[in-house]
């Protein structure tokens, strides 16, 4: 789609909140494909960040060249200076010309406010009958109706970030429910955090590290894998499946460059699938990742960065380790805010950790563990009290949930696409 974002903004300063809206909007639309234009006023001071894009979408323009307008809070259309009637006639000339063409047209808070009058005006006067109209409102529920609220056509609509607001957002523009709508806004981690490209590459390649219910990222060097005991992570995972959990399990594995260390990973990829992890999305190793030439971009493993912007995505972390002197990425995985599930069997845990943290008998170098009834059942049955725990802990089900639901794939998804499909299909 190609698509018009009309705003007001005046400098590029993410302090306003407005400025993060759009900049998340423009980054989710770049990202699915669409063609983005960004109009800003003529006298918008500063310039406007690059947005890296993961995808092969064409940049955004911008342009800086919407007639400018001297703001002044109106309250009542009859108070409309006469400046203000003119520029109102400027700008309704420059939206017919320049808006031609495009496919949807979003603005930001032009419908709205008495800030904005003058543009509310043009944009009802504009000679653009078959354009898809927009409007977001980012204030909070009008309680005194203004004489200008209103729709010229159900080719506008008006949207809102809740859909508690609509029944009275549906009355202060005396319209119906079919023309406000509910769109939530974007928070998503790859932005929030900063992501490098190269994250958000691997992101997008592997999308159920942002959609799972239960993620985690185990890092580990290929000479490693057995001791860090990942057939019991595998096994476990598969038990959070077996429960209706969608489950997103990355193995950050290093030095998968000899064929030995290949066959080695190879054991635990057959375990993957047998346990019912689908290869390459609920079960990854990043050194099966492959660059833009076809060959494998991480054998030798991925980044510091990298290997922080993945943990941050994840909320889950069991370490059976059954040998270890600290575990290093224990206490990383903390820091990033998962769900910590350690090996009791292992003692050098309890001093690291100080006796924090969920933990269950995983077996070690010091205390062997024989489970009678076998490790599927043994793992299944501690499956379900994790997930308990995990129910009860407000921090965990709350950020896992605002990955989930508020990334900008979710969004577009959800939330976009199939209302742009209804605009253009079921007009």
């Amino acid at each position: 789609m190609k698509i018009a974002i009309l705003s007001s903004i005046k400098e590029w300063n993410l302090g306003y909140s407005v400025v993060g809206i759009v900049e998340d909007q423009i980054t989710m639309l770049l990202e699915h494909g669409h063609e983005v234009v960004l109009f800003l006023p003529e006298d918008f001071k500063g310039s406007v960040p690059f947005w890296p894009c993961s995808s092969t979408a064409a940049p955004f323009l911008s342009y800086c060249s919407i007639p400018k307008v001297e703001m002044f809070d109106y309250q009542k259309q009859v108070d409309l200076s006469d400046q203000h009637k003119k520029d109102v006639e400027k700008i309704t000339t420059f939206l017919t010309k320049n808006l031609d063409g495009f496919d949807f047209v979003f603005t930001h808070d032009w419908m709205f406010t008495g800030w904005h009058l003058p543009y509310s005006l043009a944009v009802k006067a504009a000679a653009l009958p078959e354009l898809n109209w927009w409007h977001w409102v980012h204030s909070t529920p009008p309680r005194e109706r203004k004489d200008w609220w209103d729709l010229p056509s159900k080719k506008h609509k008006i949207i809102i970030p809740n859909q508690v607001y609509r029944p009275v957002s549906c009355g202060a523009f005396i319209t119906t429910p079919e023309q406000v709508r509910t769109i939530p806004h974007i928070k998503d981690l790859r932005t929030w955090y900063d992501f490098s490209g190269e994250t958000k590459k691997f992101i997008k390649t592997y999308p159920a590290i942002m959609q799972s219910n239960i993620v985690q990222v185990y890092p580990a060097a290929c000479d490693r894998l057995t001791c860090k005991q990942i057939d019991k992570v595998i096994m476990l995972f598969g038990a959070f499946k077996r429960r209706g959990l969608s489950v997103c399990l990355v193995i950050a594995n290093q030095w998968a460059t000899t064929l030995q260390r290949k066959e080695d990973i190879e054991k635990f990829r057959k375990l993957a699938h047998r346990e019912g992890l689908i290869e390459h999305g609920e079960f990854i190793y990043t050194s099966d990742s492959t660059n833009d030439f076809g060959t494998q971009e991480y054998e030798k493993g991925i980044s510091r960065q990298m290997l922080r912007e993945l943990m941050l995505c994840a909320n889950f972390f069991v370490f059976p380790t059954k040998e270890e002197s600290f575990g290093l990425v224990g206490p990383e995985a903390a820091l990033s805010g998962n769900f910590m599930v350690l090996n009791k069997s292992l003692s050098v845990m309890s001093e690291v950790f100080r006796h924090s943290g969920l933990s269950m008998a995983f077996g070690s170098w010091e205390a062997n563990l024989t489970v009678g009834e076998g490790w599927k059942k043994y793992l299944y049955d501690y499956a379900g009290c994790i997930m308990s725990r995990m129910g009860e802990d407000e921090t965990f089900c709350t950020r896992s949930l605002m990955r989930r639901l508020y990334n900008y794939d979710t969004i577009h998804n959800t939330y976009y696409e199939p209302l742009m499909q209804e605009c253009l299909k079921c007009a």
